[in-house]
């Protein structure tokens, strides 16, 4: 049995941390639609973070954005 060259090794590794961030990207992005406490504009403004800053964004929706309150819900 051979082993899997270096190279190899790395990529698959890159590929697996690939697949595993965009499920988590696609994870915010249904929790962002399903969540009944947020109003439709607080929403549009997360999936608008989520969509053109995926790093960050899906970190910030993780950690923050299922405890920040809304701002335009009373």
């Amino acid at each position: 049995m051979e082993s899997i060259s270096g190279f190899t090794g790395l990529a698959v590794v890159f590929l697996v941390l690939g697949l595993l961030w965009i499920v988590l990207v696609v994870v915010a992005l249904l929790q962002i639609a399903r969540s009944s406490e947020l109003s439709t504009p607080m929403k549009v403004l997360w999936v608008v973070i989520v969509f053109f800053f995926p790093i960050v964004g899906t970190l910030a929706w993780f950690v923050l954005g299922r405890r920040i309150g809304d701002p335009f819900r009373r």
